[in-house]
């Protein structure tokens, strides 16, 4: 009996493993963003980020964390980006949103401020890497900066988004891993009109390999029909005896 021709099988997690050695990467979370309100003084609050993340590069992975921190007065943005070179923190007065946001509002309308706000958050990125010194301080409402800084009506709206993941539930989705139960592990016998019959028997060199043996059911199957044959055909013999 020929043997079928070996496959090239590959999960996800072979192709994973082939991206981070071609980026030279180590560990998963390269970026990262959240957002949330606190009741600290901008400088503690700043303070206790830098020795989290101190930490974190200390006994964490042999891969940094670097980013940025957006402080202001009752809110905070959290940017971990390995593309800056460290970790810092600037803080900000925002200006106001003129404008109220609709939180039970559509699907659509939560994405497009979500946009609105993801754009804001790329601009600061990009002038936190042109300028290593930069400051929002003393800038008027016109300046261009201002536009790069989210507004704290489009934060909060987003913190009460129903459609917004809390960061305490995006943890959990990543340290569970749920078991998955595959189709056959829940249905035995497989039903056959699931199952095409002629499906492991392929032509390989003008040859045919045989298909799989018959299954018990299939048995069962076969010997009630011929033992329903044979009662038929008893019947029969008996009605052209009489």
């Amino acid at each position: 009996m020929a043997l079928l021709p070996d496959l090239d099988t590959r999960s996800v997690l072979n192709i994973v493993e082939e991206n981070f050695e071609r980026a030279q990467l180590k560990t998963y979370a390269i970026r990262f963003i959240y957002t949330g309100e606190h009741c600290l003084p901008k400088e503690e609050l700043i303070q206790q980020f830098e020795e989290l993340m101190t930490d974190v590069n200390s006994v964490y992975c042999e891969v940094n964390v670097h980013g940025l921190l957006l402080v202001y007065d009752g809110y905070f943005v959290h940017i971990v980006e390995r593309l800056f070179d460290g970790w810092r923190a600037v803080t900000a007065r925002p200006p106001s949103l003129v404008g109220n946001f609709d939180v039970h509002g559509t699907l659509p309308e939560h994405i497009e401020q979500l946009r609105i706000c993801l754009v804001k958050i790329t601009r600061l990125c990009a002038l936190a890497q042109a300028d290593e010194e930069l400051s929002f301080a003393g800038l008027s409402a016109n300046d261009p900066k201002m536009e790069a800084l989210p507004e704290v009506a489009l934060l909060d709206f987003l913190l009460q988004s129903p459609y917004v993941l809390d960061l305490r539930h995006v943890l959990h989705l990543h340290r569970r891993v749920d078991d998955y139960a595959f189709y056959f592990e829940r249905v035995w016998p497989l039903p056959t009109h699931f199952t095409p019959r002629f499906l492991y028997k392929l032509k390989i060199d003008d040859s045919f390999v045989e298909p799989l043996p018959v299954m018990p059911w299939e048995l069962v199957k076969k010997e009630v029909t011929e033992e329903g044959d044979e009662l038929k055909d008893e019947q029969s013999e008996n009605s052209s005896s009489d």
